[in-house]
């Protein structure tokens, strides 16, 4: 009995270090991590199981390991669309890292149509506003993707970004900002550079 207890203390203390190393952006160190919570929570193939895939879909993109990330966080969208709807912030967040994969392999006509989707949940999203640094990361993604077939509607978006961008940041109420979210006007400015 005392076995179990101890490996469940441990799990949950490397589940909260995995979070931890990830809103801190330590990527490298949090992908192993990550990638054993997700295999721990496999079978329960619940809620939780996939905000883990989630998080490890966020850590392939930011590793650049773009195949892996868009299978993760294409399944995990798919199962949190059908458990929490559409507009659920979970869900578009990974319909966002989905896109993202897609655009950075270079499959731009598949990635449009997802960041379109995800983009227009976001704006729908009680949970998440305008400026939020995942719309806003999701809304470039959004422009660069149509700038060959839309350039007028692509600049439109970029002019909205740019003056949000302009705006100084409010911190979170009640917590301090990750360091994903300090970092994230600098994360929107390099998806529209590339």
């Amino acid at each position: 009995m005392s076995d179990s207890i101890s490996d469940a203390a441990r799990i949950l203390k490397e589940n909260s270090v995995a979070n931890e190393l990830l809103n801190n952006c330590e990527y490298a160190a949090a992908e192993p991590l990550l990638r054993q919570a997700v295999e721990g929570k496999k079978e329960l193939n619940n809620a939780e199981t996939w905000m883990w895939m989630r998080r490890l879909a966020e850590c392939q993109v930011e590793l650049g390991n773009f195949e892996e990330a868009a299978d993760v966080a294409r399944d995990a969208a798919r199962a949190l669309n059908i458990k929490f709807g559409p507009i659920d912030e979970d869900t578009l967040d990974c319909q966002y890292l989905y896109a993202m994969s897609l655009y950075r392999l270079g499959k731009v006509p598949e990635a449009a149509p997802v960041a379109a989707q995800a983009f227009e949940g976001f704006i729908e999203c009680s949970k998440r506003g305008p400026d939020h640094v995942t719309t806003m990361k999701c809304k470039a993604l959004y422009a660069r993707t149509l700038k060959q077939s839309d350039p007028a509607k692509s600049g439109e978006l970029i002019s909205e970004i740019t003056a949000a961008l302009e705006r100084p940041v409010a911190p979170p109420q009640g917590r301090q900002m990750t360091g994903a979210e300090i970092r994230g006007p600098e994360a929107v400015k390099a998806i529209l550079a590339a």
